[in-house]
């Protein structure tokens, strides 16, 4: 937090409440009402599929569980989530953080959270990302607009970069959809010398982040850049549950398997790129070698233009000469 955040802070801390949960204990169920943002502090949640039991996603340390809610965007629970360790959670209720942030409404946490709210009610109006992919995904679907609900919109201006979170991130594997903009998906290779481009992205592209990750692919904004990223969490928490999402669903998981081996071709190919550019152990030993060995070849070259060459007051009579044999000779 901003070190002007301190009355913010101080508001806010005197409510909340730490609970703690034993391994199979259920901390939310889906469609219920919810008033607080939940915070894991220790241990591991996971979200748990209504039809099976079957897990959709993990949760470690740090995550956050029902943001919308804590923002006063939402007052219900998006995913059925269970405790699979003993975990502590910090509960930040609602109301807690409306006042606190109304008594900071002139310091730059509460004008941080005001932002975070308007982008959020306009996501959910144009159904931001969701809308903006290639898979015909109506923007007033209850499911487009549950997933904007809970998107995390990155701005970049130009030659900025996003650099993807990786699979072991306390939220989990990400996606990021690009929106607006320009952008090419580079590797920095390090050394002071260019980055190796991978590819150019344009507006309705989806970087999957863990496997972006894996290879150290970023993004530098050619332009100025709207995208967002969106928690594998909370989208396979929305369309286990929202039955509309199901129309669109299919055309997704397609285009997302397109993507990963776009992105694994190009990637590949990179990386070959990248490797020619390391420093070898022996470069400098190659780099002298050259150069003893051109200047040899220079000095070969100048010995023989010195011992073949000849004197000018003997040219003009070696080319008459020359001219004389080639008359006489018989045809």
């Amino acid at each position: 937090f901003p070190e002007d955040s301190l009355s913010f802070l101080g508001a806010l801390a005197a409510p909340l409440v730490e609970v703690t949960y034993k391994a199979g204990a259920v901390i939310t169920v889906v469609g219920d009402n919810s008033e607080s943002m939940l915070v894991v502090l220790v241990g591991t949640v996971m979200a748990i599929s209504k039809k099976d039991n079957s897990c959709l996603g993990q949760l470690n340390a740090g995550a956050v569980i029902g943001e919308a809610t804590g923002l006063g965007i939402s007052d219900w629970s998006f995913a059925t989530v269970r405790a699979a360790t003993e975990v502590r959670i910090l509960a930040i209720p609602q109301e807690a953080l409306a006042k606190a942030s109304d008594m900071d409404s002139k310091g730059s946490t509460g004008k941080v959270l005001q932002r975070i709210m308007e982008s959020r009610k306009e996501q959910v109006e144009l159904g931001l990302p969701m809308s903006a992919l290639p898979i015909y995904a109506d923007k007033n679907d209850a499911g487009v607009q549950a997933i904007a609900l809970q998107a995390d919109r990155c701005q970049l201006k130009k030659d900025a970069h996003f650099n993807p979170w990786p699979e072991d991130h306390p939220a989990g594997p990400h996606f990021w959809c690009l929106v607006k903009g320009r952008a090419v998906l580079e590797i920095d290779v390090g050394g002071g010398r260019s980055p190796v481009q991978v590819m150019p992205i344009f507006p309705g592209y989806m970087l999957i982040e863990t496997l972006a990750a894996d290879y150290g692919i970023r993004v530098r904004a050619l332009s100025n850049v709207e995208g967002y990223r969106v928690r594998l969490f909370d989208f396979r928490a929305v369309t286990e549950t929202v039955r509309s999402a199901q129309a669109w669903l299919p055309r997704f998981e397609m285009f997302e398997g397109d993507t990963r081996k776009q992105l694994i071709y190009r990637a590949e190919a990179a990386m070959g790129v990248a490797s020619s550019l390391e420093v070898h152990r022996n470069d400098e030993d190659i780099r002298r070698y050259r150069q003893r060995r051109n200047a040899a070849v220079d000095r070969a070259h100048q010995k023989a233009a010195v011992r073949f060459s000849v004197p000018e007051h003997l040219q003009d009579h070696l080319f008459k000469s020359g001219l004389n044999a080639a008359a006489h000779e018989p045809e």
